[in-house]
């Protein structure tokens, strides 16, 4: 706010702008667009979203900016009196009630606004309290926040063990209980993880997107050749490894023997990698995650295009989040491939219908809390690509060419996926 009022008169003497109806106006255009969002279910057999989706989110972004703009001109114009402080916290309420009607007039796929629109709620009706509290109060509320987000930072940098040994236990307390729900939304994990202390693979996502002929096609995000720079490349990446939180218990007995039989019994077999541990081949994503999985997973099944007939409907749509292992040293002085197909380890996380539903058998509990419903016993597990030798006489391999003679790569994956065009 400002300390004294700014001259906003037009010539006749009036406001040429004023905060209520510019807040007003934007809480009228939501209220609009909310309305719109009914229309289609109130006609029967007549669909007019190609028409009310554009008005309608138009509406919105319009709606938005009024109400912003009014709560701005407010803040700049009004005084640190509390009266003036009333008025202005009244009309932010005005305003969060406004993305609130933003929200509600979304559509059920765009989620990733809906996460949006709700955190500005909540940033807004804070912003609220903190214009009517007294300024030594607000100060001190901005001094906490500073030293909340940069201890989110410093145990972001910290919680990662060092080789050989464990993490701080403070640091590991804070950030479970404390501050992961903050860093995952901010994405602040991975750019204080990567070097601290060593960098990670890389994350890729793959769908195997089937269609309603029961033909089917990969596409595998992000890849190298798409993308005509480096760093266009690194940025992309960065939308996959939000898929990439997973929680850091290993699966039990019974889920690696679930795993294991299954795999025996598939036809063909579906191989646990040999020299893994469970622990490795098993990542539970957090609900987050699994969030993240589900609306790419619609996305790609909304928009995919067949590359042999573009008018294909899709049908399912298999998920594998898949890490790019960073090749040893030992491989690589033996002129090994860095991109060699082995050092791909695909975790399937679900098949899904084109509405993003998980077809796949997921864990399900009734209201006492006992589970009625078990995973699928590939769900979360490594489909490995591995190699595996020629004959029982297969040499061990001194390089990469004696290793392709004596060896095989056997892609579990494509097998999962029931990919029956190699």
């Amino acid at each position: 706010m400002a300390s004294e009022s700014v001259n906003t008169a037009g010539r006749n003497g009036r406001p040429l702008l004023s905060p209520w109806q510019l807040t007003l106006a934007g809480a009228a255009a939501c209220f609009v667009a909310v309305f719109l969002s009914h229309v289609n279910s109130w006609i029967a057999g007549v669909t007019l979203d190609p028409v009310l989706v554009p008005v309608r989110a138009l509406l919105i972004f319009v709606g938005l900016v009024l109400a912003g703009s009014g709560v701005s001109l407010r803040l700049r114009t009004a005084t640190w009196e509390f009266e003036e402080r009333a008025v202005s916290a009244a009309l932010t309420s005005v305003a969060a009630f406004t993305v609130i009607l933003g929200y509600l007039a979304l559509d059920p796929a765009w989620d990733s606004i809906a996460l949006l629109f709700g955190v500005l709620t909540v940033v807004t009706f804070a912003g609220v309290g903190l214009i009517l509290l007294p300024r030594m109060v607000r100060r001190v509320v901005f001094l906490v926040l500073v030293f909340f987000h940069f201890g989110g930072i410093l145990t972001a940098v910290t919680s990662a063990p060092p080789p050989g040994s464990d993490a701080p236990w403070i640091t590991r307390q804070l950030w479970t209980c404390v501050y992961r729900p903050y860093l995952q939304f901010m994405y602040l994990n991975n750019a204080y993880h990567f070097y601290s202390p060593e960098p990670g693979p890389a994350c890729q996502l793959w769908f195997y997107v089937k269609f309603t002929d029961g033909t089917g096609e990969w596409l595998k995000i992000p890849d190298r050749k798409d993308y005509a720079t480096r760093q266009e490349y690194q940025r992309i990446l960065s939308i996959t490894e939000s898929t990439n939180q997973c929680y850091p218990q290993p699966p039990s007995d019974y889920l690696a023997g679930r795993r294991y039989q299954a795999g025996n019994l598939h036809k063909p077999s579906i191989k646990m990698a040999p020299n893994l541990p469970a622990a490795m081949q098993y990542r539970r994503p957090y609900p987050s995650s699994a969030l993240m999985v589900q609306s790419y997973a619609r996305y790609v099944a909304r928009t995919f295009k067949s590359s042999s007939d573009p008018e294909k409907e899709v049908a399912t749509v298999k998920v594998y989040r898949v890490l790019h292992q960073i090749i040893p040293a030992p491989d690589l002085a033996n002129n090994t491939d860095p991109n060699d197909p082995t050092y791909f380890w695909p975790y399937f996380q679900g098949e899904f219908n084109a509405d993003g539903e998980m077809l796949t058998a997921h864990r399900e509990f009734n209201e006492e809390g006992k589970m009625t419903q078990e995973d699928d016993p590939f769900l979360y597990w490594l489909i490995p690509i591995m190699d595996e030798p020629k004959g029982r006489d297969a040499d061990l391999p001194t390089n990469a060419k004696s290793r392709r003679a004596n060896f095989d790569i056997v892609d579990y994956c494509q097998i999962h996926a029931e990919d029956k065009s190699k």
